[in-house]
């Protein structure tokens, strides 16, 4: 028996150190590998009354966060935790009601009065900041505003002589609130954003203009967007090429950091008319566009060495929510007669 277990306890021990260094080597390729992820998307689909309904996917799988018979849809989608947040709206009479949802349970963020709708969301600890607009279809005027754990503050004033300030993206760092947007009054825009309600503009209004996106890394605040059709990067206020060289590009969408790199999403319709999407790390293109697919990109994120993106394939006349995983693509709706829209992703 003592021979036995000898025998045993160094098989054992073999068995265990050739299990140890598989491991060891494992971690060290997944450190280059692609990794599985939770991926959640939000935007809408139409229902077969036409209707738009405020969709969650996760993982491809949909939930429906309305009943089908108002419209509604999603703007902007995060995880915090094991909570899932989404923001946009739903009319149910004629106006939009500005609404966030929170483990699909929907808190409106306004009374219906006025045309209200939530864009953007940030989670911080115990805080949900929420960027939206209000439109007065008495004065045709479009107020940006802020509603912080469901306390709005409009970031100005209304002013007939810039009758759209409308926010695109929401980033907190420390105790500052960033909102990217721009201004416009119906033949000029200015891109800019807000600094705790501070604005701050980034163009002069004689071109047409957005912010669509901010991110601050340190003590840099990046911005993206577009000047007269050409996707755009301001660094610290100041614009700067270095994160985007192909200015045959219509307009840059999304900005994300990952480590000490930097992503920027947009898109270039200068080939066949057709959207075709842009990433950029560092200032160089790490995508290959398929010039066969015509794609509105809407959000990106980044998970170690895997990007996604989500947008709009459009087909004929037909629209479909998709999402792309390192460039291969995903349809999150496989029924060609039903129209989607793909809007926001956050990969967990």
């Amino acid at each position: 028996m003592k021979t036995i277990q000898s025998t045993i306890s160094i098989l054992v021990i073999g068995l265990f150190a050739i299990s140890m260094s598989f491991v060891s080597c494992s971690k060290s390729d997944d450190d280059s590998q692609s990794t599985l992820q939770d991926v959640y998307i939000g935007g809408h689909i139409v229902n077969s009354n036409y209707k738009w309904v405020a969709t969650i996917w996760k993982n491809g799988v949909a939930s429906y966060l309305t009943s089908g018979t108002t419209f509604s849809d999603i703007n902007d989608i995060t995880v915090a935790g094991n909570d899932v947040y989404a923001v946009g709206y739903e009319q149910i009479t004629a106006k939009k009601i500005a609404k966030f949802w929170k483990n699909g349970v929907a808190t409106d963020l306004s009374d219906g009065l006025k045309d209200e709708e939530a864009i953007a969301i940030a989670v911080v600890g115990n805080d949900v900041y929420v960027g939206g607009t209000q439109y007065d279809s008495k004065t045709s005027i479009t107020i940006a505003k802020v509603w912080k754990n469901g306390i709005a503050t409009n970031l100005e004033s209304a002013n007939t002589n810039y009758s759209t300030d409308v926010p695109t993206s929401i980033h907190i760092s420390g105790n500052d609130v960033y909102v990217s947007g721009f201004k416009g009054n119906g033949t000029e825009s200015w891109a800019k954003f807000w600094k705790n309600g501070v604005a701050v503009n980034l163009t002069n209004g004689q071109t047409n203009a957005a912010v669509n996106d901010i991110l601050v890394v340190g003590s840099d605040v990046y911005a993206v967007g577009r000047i007269n059709y050409k996707a755009k990067c301001w660094k610290n206020n100041v614009l700067t090429s270095n994160l985007i060289i192909e200015e045959g590009s219509y307009e840059a969408k999304r900005i994300v950091s990952e480590g000490s790199d930097i992503y920027i999403l947009g898109y270039d319709n200068s080939v066949n008319s057709t959207s075709q999407i842009r990433i950029w790390k560092n200032g160089s293109v790490i995508n290959s566009p398929n010039p066969l697919e015509n794609v509105m990109p809407e959000d990106i994120a980044i998970s170690g060495v895997d990007n996604y993106v989500c947008g709009t394939l459009k087909s004929g006349n037909k629209n479909y929510a998709v999402y792309y995983k390192n460039q291969v693509r995903t349809d999150l709706v496989t029924d060609a007669t039903i129209a989607s829209y793909a809007k926001a992703i956050f990969v967990k």
